[in-house]
């Protein structure tokens, strides 16, 4: 009789461990649900602030060129210049 108390009273914690198990489970599913649309969150955020940003160089930049287009132009001719004298010297 004391074996068939011991075998229900380990069948009485396996539930009672399942039940748990699966209350952590729920749990657990919920914190990463939630850690993720956070992430998601912040890197639109992110994104976000960084798109603001290089719009307002970029803004800043073509006021530069409205503002001197000689310049702009001469520089553009230069770098395009220097950009085909390092690409020709790779392919002697």
């Amino acid at each position: 009789m004391g074996a068939e108390i011991d075998v229900e009273t380990l069948q009485a914690e396996i539930k009672q461990l399942r039940a748990e198990l699966g209350t952590l489970s729920n749990t657990i599913r919920e914190v990463v649900r939630e850690r993720g649309a956070e992430a998601v969150t912040t890197a639109r955020e992110a994104g976000e602030r960084v798109w603001a940003e290089a719009k307002e160089h970029l803004n800043g930049v073509a006021k530069e060129i409205e503002a001197n287009p000689l310049a702009a132009t001469a520089a553009a001719f230069g770098l395009g210049v220097l950009v085909a004298t390092l690409l020709r010297g790779r392919r002697d």
